[in-house]
């Protein structure tokens, strides 16, 4: 990629200076995207080490997204189901009638493993799966529109709130609803509570 290729990598960028400079510099390729991407966004002044951060993310992210698409190809075309294997036809017959005989082929699942990793080639779904699967595992969620959630929290507040005890002490909701309540107790605890007896013998 030559300087006039680097400047059409981002349509809108400015050509200011700093531009300029660094497309004439000797400096990978990537770096200059980068500083392009930056600059489309309205961000002229960073570190030196913001680059080399978001380029090593983009490099490990890549080569993730490749060896899990290697995984989802070898997966399938292991998994697939094999073809029947042609009959083999023989004249042992005693009439002269070609007689079948059907023969079941085992293969080792290393040689196979082999075979698909030479012959094997990646395919787009492989990425798309690979790219759908860490975008919904690993990065956060996009949020619901904001009309779906004004709607949900409306019928939520519609159901009216438990009525507070009119008793002394600190007015606080059912226990069901509060973290006051214990929830672990000790078995000997429980067994000396029941059989006093039993303490007094010990």
């Amino acid at each position: 990629m030559n300087s006039s290729d680097s400047k059409n990598v981002i349509n809108g960028t400015k050509n200011t200076p700093a531009n300029e400079q660094l497309l004439k510099n000797n400096i990978p390729r990537d770096l200059k995207t980068l500083h392009l991407l930056l600059g489309a966004h309205g961000i002229d002044e960073y570190e030196d080490t913001v680059l080399l951060q978001l380029l090593d993310f983009s490099y490990r992210y890549t080569k993730e997204i490749l060896e899990e698409a290697l995984e989802y190809n070898e997966f399938a075309v292991v998994n697939q189901p094999k073809p029947l294997p042609a009959p083999i036809h023989t004249r042992s017959n005693v009439n002269g009638e070609p007689s079948t005989i059907d023969i079941n082929h085992t293969e080792n699942i290393e040689e196979l493993r082999k075979k698909v990793l030479n012959g094997s080639r990646m395919t787009v779904d492989d990425l798309r799966l690979a790219i759908n699967t860490k975008t919904q595992f690993q990065f956060k969620q996009v949020s619901q529109p904001k009309e779906l959630m004004l709607q949900l929290s409306q019928e939520r507040n519609k159901k009216p709130l438990p009525k507070l005890p009119t008793q002394y002490g600190m007015r606080l909701p059912p226990e069901k609803y509060c973290l006051s309540s214990v929830e672990n107790v000790n078995n000997d605890e429980a067994e000396d509570s029941q059989n006093p007896a039993k303490k007094m013998k010990q």
